[in-house]
């Protein structure tokens, strides 16, 4: 019962709580690193079974405006760091739906 009483504050309360955190540069960096450990997780294996290089391209352009916009769009201004943020992350979630279609279809000779 507690937890069903607490859960809704919390859930209310965590945009105040995590605004602080968001203007910080370590979040930044911090969620950079894990873009990159978990697109390297999961497009490395997937390349390695397929063989398809359009992955690794997508991959790679999503990759480095993810990084972009961290360390150097900012000096841009906000809006622009969005954009290519919002690119940059719109490439890699491509890069995921065609290593999976990749995969599935890897032993399709039609």
């Amino acid at each position: 019962m507690v937890h069903c009483l607490v859960f809704p504050i919390v859930l209310a309360l965590l945009p105040v709580v995590a605004q602080p955190l968001m203007e910080h540069d370590v979040l930044h960096v911090g969620l950079a690193g894990f873009v990159l450990f978990f697109c390297v997780s999961a497009y490395l294996p997937g390349y390695l079974r397929h063989g398809d290089r359009r992955l690794l391209y997508v991959g790679a352009a999503g990759l480095s405006l993810v990084f972009f916009a961290t360390f150097q769009a900012r000096y841009w201004g906000e809006i622009a760091e969005v954009a290519i943020l919002t690119v940059g992350n719109l490439l890699i979630v491509f890069g995921h739906l065609l290593n999976r279609y990749l995969l599935r279809h890897q032993d399709c000779r039609h």
